[in-house]
């Protein structure tokens, strides 16, 4: 028997992109937790090397909460999508499951 003799949804899977969004909602709080701190307080004897460190602090943390930044709001985005996608594919699939007796 075919899997599609019964139209329930297109193809949309609630738990799976749920899955996805609360995979980057923890990636999120993992990128927000990483510290550069270290970075400003590197010693040794001058070089270039820990000039580069002390100067790459700032960059590599605004980069870092960029990115925590946009998995937050990736994760919010795809909950809203979530709610709204699958909602909407289960009433079309309604309706094309209403068309069967046609």
């Amino acid at each position: 028997m075919s899997p599609f003799t019964s139209i329930f949804h297109f193809g949309i899977d609630k738990q799976e992109i749920t899955e996805i969004a609360d995979t980057w909602h923890r990636q999120h709080v993992a990128v927000h937790a990483i510290s550069f701190e270290a970075f400003g307080s590197c010693v040794g004897p001058s070089s270039a090397v820990v000039d580069a460190l002390g100067a790459a602090r700032q960059p590599a943390a605004s980069a870092t909460a960029s990115i925590g930044k946009r998995l937050g709001d990736m994760s919010g985005l795809l909950r809203a999508f979530n709610v709204e996608a699958t909602d909407s594919d289960a009433r079309a699939a309604a309706g094309f499951d209403q068309l069967r007796t046609r």
